[in-house]
């Protein structure tokens, strides 16, 4: 069980490490202005939401739907707690990375309307 959830979570951590790439060149593609390959970017941005759902939910199975800090206290597995404290950095890169983006474009979408 502990080799096939480390599996899994290395499976949504390659996954989350994809959605982050993806951001950082939507973060290119937004300061370029180029709206064409952003929205390519967003396409293949909503295909790596997918495959994460799809880990997300062969963890929860897993897991039997327990939370992963309980989850942790059980195991003695030192390679799945260094597993899950790297999906955590990496979430919080994620969420940092998307944030920055949505507050970019807000500040074009309000240049473009007080400019028409």
């Amino acid at each position: 069980m502990e080799q096939q959830l480390l599996m899994v979570m290395e499976e949504e951590y390659n996954a989350l490490k994809q959605l982050l790439n993806l951001l950082e060149l939507q973060f290119s593609f937004i300061l370029k202005r180029d709206i064409f390959s952003l929205d390519k970017v967003v396409e293949d941005i909503k295909l790596c939401n997918k495959s994460i759902a799809e880990a997300e939910v062969n963890r929860r199975r897993l897991t039997e739907g327990k939370a992963m800090r309980e989850m942790l206290k059980d195991l003695n597995s030192s390679e799945i707690k260094s597993v899950f404290k790297s999906i955590e950095n990496l979430l919080e890169g994620i969420r940092l990375q998307k944030e920055t983006n949505e507050l970019i474009i807000k500040q074009n979408l309000t240049f473009t309307n007080k400019m028409l």
